[in-house]
């Protein structure tokens, strides 16, 4: 089996670094917001 190469990594490391500002603004929003907003409806699971 052949090793991967780190080049390889480097198309996924914009979708990767969204996926993670997106769940920690959705975590402040979540706490900062009063309970009952739409991104609580929307998003919390």
């Amino acid at each position: 089996m052949m090793p991967l190469r780190w080049t390889w990594w480097l198309p996924a490391l914009p979708f990767c670094a969204s996926i993670l500002i997106f769940d920690e603004v959705r975590k402040k929003l979540l706490r900062t917001l009063p309970p009952g907003n739409w991104v609580e409806r929307e998003t919390y699971y």
